[in-house]
């Protein structure tokens, strides 16, 4: 809330921010509108950078492509894969499971663009193998830029994606039993 009060204050009409050791994303848009922000998930965060990726880098590449997400995490990469012609990889949640498909798919001789997980975890273009909050931040701030410069948005070209290959929603969430009774039993 600080960050956006902040922002708010400044004229900026994004925020992104890393938790303190960098390995996680978030990041919030302002609806010059309707005056509120759009705090992104972790999915939707992953469908922006996936397809940002796609198009600026996977397009035009010479080896195959290949994109990762956790089981928990939405299937737009997916759906995007099957319509661009790209392989996407389902692994097992966390970025242990991730970060080592992408190394195998390396070896196999694909380009691994993303790998991602719900909880706004991100590993950019390949090179690091695990969670790295500065290069997607990197990512998603070059392609608002982009973004703002057509007069377009982050939000907005969200829903471009969605018309294009489905629109996929998540809510996560938590159960709490403190029956003792029940518990067993479950």
């Amino acid at each position: 809330d600080e960050a956006m009060a902040f922002a708010k204050e400044h004229g900026c009409d994004i925020v992104l921010a890393n938790d303190p050791d960098a390995d996680r994303l978030g990041v919030a848009e302002f609806n010059k509108v309707d005056g509120k922000w759009t705090v992104f998930t972790g999915d939707q965060i992953g469908s922006l950078l996936g397809h940002w990726l796609w198009e600026t880098i996977g397009k035009n590449s010479e080896q195959p492509i290949a994109m990762c997400a956790s089981t928990v995490s939405s299937k737009i990469l997916s759906a995007m894969g099957q319509t661009e012609g790209f392989l996407f990889e389902e692994t097992l949640t966390g970025f242990k499971w991730i970060g080592s498909r992408a190394l195998s798919l390396q070896t196999e001789g694909y380009r691994v663009l993303l790998g991602y997980e719900e909880a706004i975890g991100f590993s950019c273009g390949g090179i690091i193998p695990d969670k790295d909050g500065i290069s997607a931040l990197g990512v998603i701030a070059t392609m608002a830029h982009a973004f703002y410069a057509k007069g377009k948005t982050l939000t907005s070209h969200l829903q471009e994606i969605y018309l294009l290959y489905g629109e996929f929603c998540s809510d996560n969430g938590y159960f709490r039993c403190d029956d003792p009774a029940i518990v067993k039993k479950i």
